[in-house]
């Protein structure tokens, strides 16, 4: 199981963090990524469609929230191999064109092989009103999104007349030699069958540590292999990525390994965790003995 450090690009945490230091530091204890969340703005209020998904939202709108790409492409130069990730993008809030040139040029930049991209349809529908975008479509249009993006990243010359979007043809080079990895973020039914039909990955929910947390994470896994039954694809090929709290014990993170997850993303949740030393603690603690 490989390890990545979240980077509190947003949330309570964000006002007091180094997010360049932390990603230093990270590299340096030998950390295997560091990943980052999306959105393109906090809102003031939540909207009642947003409410019927979400009831609350941790971020507020007097909290910073650095953009992803931004963030991951400034951390990219300040390190030397450490991997970056998302967790999740939300591509259709982007014009597919813009991101295929954002993420070709931050995969090749930073090195072959470095960036994985995890992405998602998204749930806060005041973003998708702020585009001008009918977020009843986000799921569909996210198929297309990312279809003409893995055209950009292997091909590196593109045309495309889809449903959503239109791209006459057009190099979008600089392109990575090695296939960056998508994987797709969710839960539901359609989207699991996304997951087993066309992504690399899965960006899995957060499971919490506690007496509840093996029944979850075999629930979770048996409709990963539910939906690649109904695709025909074998689920060992699915990268599975979750998060887990900094604070969480040695205990669940053995769980997750024993469950088959590949990549976990440590949150810090504390302030206390934002010292060098926290992350240092865990790699003693943790990495270490699962090693």
């Amino acid at each position: 199981m490989r390890f990545g450090l979240h980077l509190p690009n947003s949330g309570e945490l964000t006002a007091h963090a180094d997010l360049v230091s932390m990603a230093v530091h990270a590299e340096q204890l030998g950390f295997d990524r560091v990943w980052v969340f999306d959105h393109l703005f906090n809102p003031v209020e939540l909207s009642a469609g947003t409410r019927e998904t979400r009831a609350d939202y941790y971020n507020k709108a007097d909290m910073p929230y650095y953009d992803a790409l931004t963030t991951l492409a400034v951390v990219a130069g300040a390190t030397s191999g450490i991997g970056i990730g998302t967790r999740v993008l939300l591509p259709v809030l982007r014009p597919p064109a813009v991101l295929a040139k954002q993420v070709g040029s931050l995969a090749v930049l930073a090195g072959e092989g470095r960036l994985v991209l995890g992405v998602g349809a998204g749930w806060l529908l005041e973003e998708y009103d702020a585009v001008d975008i009918d977020s009843s479509e986000r799921f569909a249009r996210l198929d297309e999104h990312m279809a003409m993006l893995r055209a950009v990243l292997s091909q590196g010359v593109m045309a495309h007349e889809g449903r959503f979007y239109r791209q006459p043809a057009a190099g979008f080079l600089p392109v990575p030699a090695e296939p960056v990895p998508i994987i797709l973020g969710g839960a539901g039914p359609v989207t699991m069958r996304r997951i087993a039909r066309w992504a690399d990955g899965w960006a899995m929910p957060q499971v919490e540590a506690g007496p509840d947390a093996r029944t979850e994470l075999a629930a979770l896994t048996t409709r990963l292999e539910q939906a690649c039954d109904l695709e025909g694809r074998d689920p060992a090929s699915v990268r599975l990525v979750t998060g887990a709290n900094l604070a969480d014990p040695l205990s669940h993170y053995s769980l997750l390994a024993e469950r088959g997850i590949h990549d976990v993303d440590v949150m810090p949740t504390e302030l206390d965790h934002l010292e060098p030393s926290a992350a240092e603690a865990f790699v003693d603690d943790v990495i270490r003995p699962l090693s």
